[in-house]
């Protein structure tokens, strides 16, 4: 247990509510597309690695671009949920113990994983929009952005310390066992 200003705690407790509002927006976006497929039709379709498309999509098409999509979203999820945990901590005055590196291991994961899930849905995407158009015509567009590597590599850095705040804190409880 370290001793965190009071500052630094407030910050942790507001960001610990954004990452709840976050995570029911989330959540209710996905409802909302699930209940009205046209709600995110759009949306979809903009992060779809395709330019723009000018036949009418079907809701069949829209259902299955949004399951593959709630992929990405889950592990959204899975990292907001992970930081709202370290804010908690945060907030509770706790910042170097083995549940903080178990938190900031698990937010470097899900920072690695996020950017193979939005390659994923970049390539399903562009399979369903093209699949009615003549054998030939059809793309599989892979697509890597700076952004995705950004995430990548700071998901690394976070899993790196992650591990280490993990190791330290362990090696700080079996030297509080010798004292």
């Amino acid at each position: 247990m370290s001793d965190l200003s009071i500052r630094t705690r407030r910050w942790a407790r507001a960001l610990s509510n954004l990452t709840i509002v976050v995570m029911v927006a989330l959540a209710g976006g996905v409802l909302a597309v699930l209940v009205q497929p046209e709600l995110g039709r759009q949306i979809l379709l903009d992060a779809a690695p395709v330019g723009s498309v000018d036949r009418e999509i079907s809701a069949g098409t829209i259902y299955a671009l949004l399951a593959v999509g709630v992929l990405s979203v889950a592990v959204q999820l899975i990292l907001f949920w992970n930081m709202n945990g370290l804010f908690r901590l945060y907030a509770a005055g706790d910042a170097l113990s083995a549940a903080c590196g178990d938190y900031v291991r698990r937010i470097g994961l899900a920072l690695l994983v996020l950017p193979a899930t939005m390659v994923i849905y970049g390539m399903a995407a562009s399979v369903l929009l093209s699949w009615d158009n003549p054998v030939g015509e059809r793309q599989l567009v892979v697509s890597i952005n700076m952004q995705s590597m950004g995430f990548f590599i700071g998901g690394a850095l976070l899993l790196l310390i992650g591990i280490t705040i993990r190791q330290a804190a362990d090696i700080a409880e079996e030297n509080r066992g010798f004292v």
